[in-house]
This record gives structure tokens, C-alpha cells and sequence, in this order.
């Protein structure tokens, strides 16, 4: 799958910001309340955080997507915790 993101991806012929979004808030409204673990890459934990947290495009597309963290989404906050390897 492509992508087109302006200021993040330009991919020619790519998904675009509004269709992708649209995805992910369709899954996030259809997730229910039973706790889940969902892997995702950078992009999608940006725009998920940003939909679940009701930030614009701009400020969810420049949020942090390090690769030591795990997000958790729930009861309308965003908690998050470092992974700590020896």
C-alpha cells in the first residue's frame, strides 16, 4: 500500500490522508471495550493517537513515533511507557 501524506509521504497514486484516516477511525469506532494489542507502524499510531486524542492532521502528523514505546488508549487518555531493556 502507498501513501500520500502531505509533509510526510509523497508517493504518486498513494492512499491520501482523508482516506487513511477514514480507516483507522472506522476500525477505532468499531474496536468495542474489551482491552486489545494492536502492532502497528509509525504513521498509523500517529494518526490513531491523533484521532483518539482530537488532534488536527498537522499536530497528529508531527507526533513522536519512537521505537521504545508502547501507547495505551484508554478511558480518553494516551499513556506512555518506555520499554527498559538491559
Amino acid at each position: 500500500m502507498r501513501f500520500s501524506y502531505p509533509g510526510v509521504f509523497r508517493t504518486p497514486g498513494g492512499e491520501t490522508y482523508e482516506g487513511f484516516s477514514t480507516r483507522i477511525a472506522d476500525w477505532l469506532s468499531s474496536a468495542g471495550e474489551e482491552p486489545m494489542i494492536v502492532v502497528t507502524h509509525g504513521v498509523v499510531t500517529r494518526v490513531l493517537r491523533g484521532l483518539y486524542a482530537g488532534l488536527s492532521r498537522a499536530t497528529a502528523l508531527r507526533l513522536p513515533v519512537p521505537q521504545d514505546r508502547i501507547y495505551r488508549l484508554a478511558e480518553g487518555l494516551i499513556d506512555e511507557i518506555t520499554i527498559v531493556s538491559d
